[in-house]
């Protein structure tokens, strides 16, 4: 049934605009500088309008909302208005209507700037579109009208159009026939929605898909998620939704019984739309149980109200009820005339659909008179506007003083702020005298401990030495001899290792960019890992001091030693770039990466942060799962400027 579409594209309309309109705060019409004062004014009063639909008070909200569209002044305000009206109008089955007040929202929508909020309205009205089309049984136009909404539809954060016009899609493939992609739509809406009602309508539009595509195995699967009876006791959609259920399981008498109370309820509620649909279910189980006498009244008091509604996909339904019921009767030849009108009205509808360049020149001239309208209406505004400038001379003046007495305290205060770049200014200076001075201090406080070093340590076995020396000239015993010897060796190998633990022997014997080859070759060939490592400029990164040479051949070790043990990675690219006074470094893997939230603590992740604070570095993390891992490392190296930093000697040099 129609109805079932209408029913779930109000749960999606009623409830965007209100939250659109309320996202938005950009001007419309009035370009004036008290427009966005009025906006704001006007977006609470349509507020107000909205959540008295949404709370179901909508009568109180239709009274409020013609009220206001008289009243209020900008596009937008106006826009939003006029979709609300087509939504009630819609609920109550109002499809002229509807196309009314859809029509009027996209001509305010024009004069909207182009913004978030007039893709959004467009959006919505287009939805309408396809909801009108579909009810007067125009699939092909409906089926246009969606697609565009869902092109729209992509550039919002809001997923609740882009799911709008897909409900309405679906149920436009599944009119037509093309059940395979209905399926998928479907199954799309129900793994986004929330709402068990239209959870239940999708599960028994997929049900009847699969049905007509006799694929049994799935159409057992897909069982439909319906609420209970006592749920459908206040609302006639459900129970006429409920009832369509049971008539599908031949269960035509309690089928009957529930398109009773949804008539009646429909009654209540003005909802000619449900009325009309529980009609015809009524008559389609009156004709299973045989009792065609009792379904014609069924079928031929909807038939004047679809006519007037212009709904020739219903119209179809009602001749097709009454068409069965003559033949049940043996009345060939009423079945004969009623087969003819129902062909007459498909011919209509296939007519319809190909005058689509009639309609957008009848469009097109329409808009002509619209802005024949819109010119005259300037024209007055002119007159106005003038009127208004008049007037608006003395407080221009007034608004002069006030810039001119603005820029003076401006000047005023850009003068103040001269002066106290110029006091902090030298305060740096005085700063930078301290930092020098904390320099030399760290020197000499560092030749302080070689020299006693070396005083304590070689300076005492030289001595010793001396002093045997002295000996063999009074004695020439081979066992002084041999001391002499075993202390020569171990001064010889104090400062060895002295020499050793300030520059290690594979960095002093060779070129740092060298060193590094051979380490990444080697480990390639171990472990089948290619290893690419570009340094830029080569002869540059050789020269840096040995210090930082050793603890960045660490820090790639333990890099490399990682993507080894854990990133299951084929290639490992390292580049170096010496720019200007920083290293960079870029270390990339095609592993399978990780989460840094639950890795970035790690033991290696700490002996790396451990070894670059001794240089003052940094290093960055990026990972994703599946992606590899790109780690960047920035090394600052010893520059005049780097003396202004009081911790640097401390840390990083001495």
């Amino acid at each position: 049934m129609k109805t079932n579409h209408i029913r779930t594209f109000i749960y999606f309309i009623v409830c965007i605009p209100f939250f659109s309109h309320a996202q938005t705060k950009e001007n419309t019409l009035y370009p004036h500088a008290d427009s966005l004062e009025l906006e704001l004014h006007e977006k609470t009063t349509v507020d107000k309008a909205y959540a008295l639909m949404n709370n179901s008070k909508t009568e109180e909200s239709y009274k409020i909302t013609h009220r206001l569209i008289t009243t209020l002044k900008t596009s937008r305000s106006k826009s939003s208005l006029c979709l609300l009206l087509a939504n009630y109008h819609l609920r109550h089955g109002l499809i002229d209507s509807t196309a009314y007040y859809t029509n009027k929202a996209l001509k305010y929508n024009e004069h909207i700037n182009k913004s978030l909020t007039r893709e959004q309205h467009l959006s919505l009205a287009y939805g309408l579109l396809g909801v009108i089309n579909y009810s007067k049984g125009l699939f092909d136009e409906s089926k246009r009208w969606y697609l565009k909404g869902i092109e729209l539809s992509q550039n919002f954060k809001d997923t609740r159009y882009y799911y709008q016009n897909l409900d309405g899609l679906a149920h436009v493939y599944e009119k037509k026939g093309d059940y395979k992609n209905a399926i998928k739509l479907f199954k799309e809406l129900i793994k986004n929605s929330d709402n068990r009602i239209l959870i239940s309508d999708y599960y028994a539009s997929i049900k009847k898909a699969y049905h007509q595509l006799n694929n049994h195995d799935s159409l057992n699967t897909a069982s439909g998620l319906f609420p209970d009876e006592n749920e459908a006791t206040e609302c006639p959609e459900t129970q006429k939704r409920l009832a369509n259920e049971y008539q599908k399981l031949g269960h035509h008498d309690k089928a009957i019984s529930l398109y009773q109370n949804a008539i009646e309820n429909a009654k209540k509620n003005k909802s000619n739309g449900v009325l009309i649909s529980a009609y015809l279910g009524m008559g389609a189980a009156l004709i299973k149980l045989g009792k065609t006498e009792e379904a014609k009244p069924f079928f031929s008091s909807s038939l004047q109200e679809a006519k007037d509604q212009g709904s020739f996909g219903v119209q179809i339904e009602i001749y097709e009820g009454l068409e069965e019921i003559a033949i049940q009767e043996k009345n060939y030849k009423e079945a004969h005339y009623l087969a003819l009108q129902r062909y007459k009205i498909k011919d209509s509808v296939a007519s319809l659909q190909k005058s689509k360049e009639i309609n957008e020149l009848e469009i097109k001239y329409n808009t002509l008179e619209k802005e024949k309208e819109i010119n005259k209406q300037q024209s007055i505004t002119k007159i106005v506007i003038i009127s208004f400038i008049i007037i608006l001379i003395p407080i221009i003046g007034l608004l002069v003083l006030y810039y001119q007495k603005h820029k003076t305290h401006n000047e005023l205060n850009k003068k103040q702020e001269e002066i106290n770049q110029e006091k902090i200014s030298s305060l740096m200076k005085d700063q930078e005298l301290k930092v020098i001075k904390a320099s030399i201090d760290s020197q000499d406080r560092e030749r302080k401990r070689i020299a006693q070093e070396l005083h304590d340590s070689i300076g005492a076995n030289l001595a010793a030495v001396k002093l045997q020396i002295s000996g063999i000239i009074t004695n020439t015993q081979q066992e002084k001899i041999k001391m002499m010897n075993l202390l020569l060796d171990e001064t010889y190998q104090q400062v060895r290792n002295l020499s050793h633990n300030l520059i290690p022997k594979k960095f002093s014997k060779n070129r740092f960019c060298d060193v590094l080859d051979e380490y990444c070759n080697n480990i390639g060939a171990a472990s089948n890992l290619s290893i690419a490592f570009r340094p830029f400029p080569r002869k540059k990164i050789d020269t840096l001091e040995a210090n930082l040479q050793v603890e960045t051949f660490k820090i790639i070790q333990e890099l490399i030693t990682n993507t080894i043990k854990h990133a299951k990675a084929s290639s490992i690219e390292i580049q170096f770039n010496l720019i200007k006074n920083e290293l960079n470094i870029l270390f990339e893997d095609n592993g399978i990466g990780f989460n840094t939230q639950n890795i970035i603590n790690g033991i290696g992740f700490e002996n790396i942060k451990s070894r670059l604070q001794k240089i003052s570095g940094s290093f960055f993390i990026d990972s994703r799962i599946n992606r590899g891992t790109i780690i960047t490392v920035e090394i600052p190296l010893v520059t005049n400027s780097e003396l202004l930093n009081e911790d640097f000697f401390d840390k990083k040099i001495f």
